[in-house]
């Protein structure tokens, strides 16, 4: 939002408002090292990008995982297949975060609590004590995501209150519960590929979405 009205690079549509993140009248790009676009939904869903697999040891190197791996991250099941090996093998690299006219574009990863990943193209999502362990991470304050679980089935386990769809194929959205902004509940979705590497980014930056 602050880029779109730094830049006039804004444009909305059927209560979606989109912003590129490039500036054509100077010739140069002033997007960030992770995404070419998004897209805001004005009912309350959370940005979508457009993700294509390419480098990952470049993704590392620019920070795009945000220093979340396997140590600092609480998932169910406890080693997901989802994942990629490098999440587990160690800490990823983190970057400097990106600041625009003063306001941090994504929450400090350093400042959260444990987040809690939860991925239902592997478990039961409904099972009573995936639940309970859901409801625990929220008392406490802490990120939860839901990937490949239906929206409005999300809201509910979430205890959220929620009509927003995203339209989005379930290997492709995020559910999440954010402790803070308005964020606090939303789906995130992306279009493009869909890689061990990708869902992991995707993870890693709706977990520190402002």
């Amino acid at each position: 939002m602050t880029l779109a009205r730094k830049y006039g690079v804004a444009d909305s549509t059927e209560g979606r408002l989109r912003v590129e993140l490039f500036d054509p009248a100077e010739g140069g790009s002033i997007k960030d090292l992770i995404f070419e676009s998004r897209d805001f939904d004005l009912a309350g869903t959370a940005a979508s990008y457009s993700f294509r697999e390419d480098n990952i040891q470049a993704h590392l190197e620019d920070g795009q995982y945000f220093g979340f791996w396997a140590g600092n991250v609480e998932t169910i099941p406890a080693e997901p297949e989802t994942l990629p090996d490098y999440f587990f093998s160690g800490p990823t690299p983190t970057t400097e975060l990106r600041v625009v006219d003063d306001v941090p574009v994504y929450t400090d990863p350093r400042t959260i609590k444990v987040p809690l990943w939860v991925f239902g193209n592997e478990v039961d999502v409904s099972a009573s004590r995936t639940i309970a362990r859901i409801h625990s991470a929220q008392a406490e304050g802490r990120p939860v995501l839901l990937y490949a679980v239906d929206e409005s089935f999300g809201w509910e386990v979430l205890e959220l209150e929620n009509s927003a769809e995203s339209g989005q194929s379930l290997d492709r959205q995020i559910v999440m519960w954010l402790p803070w902004g308005n964020s606090a509940g939303a789906v995130g979705t992306w279009t493009g590929d869909v890689t061990a590497d990708i869902i992991f980014r995707m993870l890693a930056v709706y977990t520190v979405t402002r």
